[in-house]
């Protein structure tokens, strides 16, 4: 993806978190009713993580209860940018993030580019960069990059996973954690 799209990206997750501040966390659930989605968490096969189905009433967000928060907030966000972004999808089904129907190599790695969009844009949302600038500064000489412990903590107060966390430090500041964790 170039870096005009991922800019492109970055500002309709931003324009879209503005409508419903605060955080970290992002009040992900929120910006779904922001968007006219409502939200159904239901167990599902352990490989589906989410779904979203859209129709002239709305649309709804299916999330996998099984899963840990961090990944049904990922999913909720990833399920979010299907609606703002992808206007010609009525309907999503995802394993593992990657769309159904498209089961070869490629699907599991997310190189579709309406997934990869998705992941994008989710990351973007849950972890606005003016709140990771902004956390980055105020807490300077204590933010320790190569820390566990501490991209850890960090990842909690986003509640994201730390690896989410660590690929958008990356995104965000370039920083290369891949020791870490």
């Amino acid at each position: 993806m170039n870096r005009g799209k991922r800019e492109s990206l970055e500002q309709k997750a931003t324009d879209l978190w503005r409508n419903v501040p605060g955080g970290p966390p992002v009040a992900v659930e929120k910006v779904a009713a922001f968007v006219g989605a409502e939200i159904r968490q239901e167990p599902a096969d352990v490989e589906v993580s989410g779904m979203v189905w859209r129709s002239p009433q709305g649309a709804i967000i299916g999330v996998n209860s099984l899963h840990s928060k961090t990944r049904r907030r990922f999913t909720i966000a990833h399920e979010i940018a299907h609606l703002v972004l992808h206007n010609d999808d009525s309907f999503h089904v995802h394993e593992g993030y990657a769309l159904v129907g498209r089961r070869d190599g490629d699907a599991s790695l997310g190189v579709y580019r309406k997934e990869v969009e998705a992941n994008y844009f989710a990351a973007a949302l849950l972890m606005p960069k003016e709140l990771l600038l902004r956390d980055v500064e105020v807490q300077r000489l204590r933010f320790d990059f190569e820390s566990e412990d501490t991209i850890k903590a960090v990842a909690r107060t986003y509640q994201v996973s730390p690896q989410a966390f660590t690929i958008r430090l990356w995104e965000v500041f370039g920083i290369s954690l891949s020791g870490v964790l």
